[in-house]
């Protein structure tokens, strides 16, 4: 996944931009997408810029090109037929499905972070960096209260793989209708 950087912080107007690269690959369509999140230099070049490319893995021939902004239009071109893959001035957002806030676990972001997210939309930075420090004191706390107690963190959802983390659900159905109720269990289950 790209980093996102904090522009203008120190002149200009702030802004968040995402930079570096994201590949995924498909191995059963012989297929990967990488794309590059351009960052704007100092005194050229734009923001919200994307250049990728979708080649067939075993033989790294390029199929389609990406090119334009991820906040504006994205195109695809195939050997020089250049079409819009994405607008975003006219996709329709839909609205998100979440838990109210009170029946969240107390450790899922929006209820976790939620004091700091109001301070940000009031913008009021002083209370902002209170509430976060309040987050990062209380999971410092948790922290040293389980290594006195000699336990060890074990991840809900992922598990340890070297360098990376698999996901513990194993066995997802082909049925959509059950493989979404395995998820939704698998997610919703309170944690312990």
């Amino acid at each position: 996944m790209p980093n996102v950087y904090a522009r203008g912080i120190l002149f200009g107007t702030m802004l968040m931009e995402l930079g570096d690269d994201a590949s995924v690959e498909c191995p059963s369509l012989d297929l990967v997408c990488s794309l590059e999140f351009k960052v704007k230099g100092y005194f050229t070049g734009t923001y919200n810029g994307i250049a990728g490319k979708i080649k067939r893995i075993s033989t790294g021939e390029v199929l389609y090109e990406i090119s334009g902004k991820w906040s504006d239009e994205l195109y695809i071109t195939k050997k020089g037929n250049k079409e819009i893959l994405f607008d975003a001035k006219t996709a329709k957002i839909l609205p998100k499905i979440v838990t109210d806030e009170p029946d969240q676990d107390e450790i899922e972001s929006r209820r976790l972070w939620t004091k700091l997210t109001c301070a940000l939309k009031a913008n009021n930075q002083t209370l902002a960096t209170e509430e976060k420090g309040k987050v990062e004191d209380a999971q410092r706390l948790k922290l040293k209260s389980r290594q006195d107690r000699g336990e060890v963190h074990v991840p809900r959802f992922f598990e340890p793989n070297g360098d990376d983390f698999d996901i513990k659900l194993k066995n997802i159905s082909s049925d959509p209708q059950q493989a979404k109720k395995q998820i939704m269990d698998f997610i919703f289950e309170p944690s312990t």
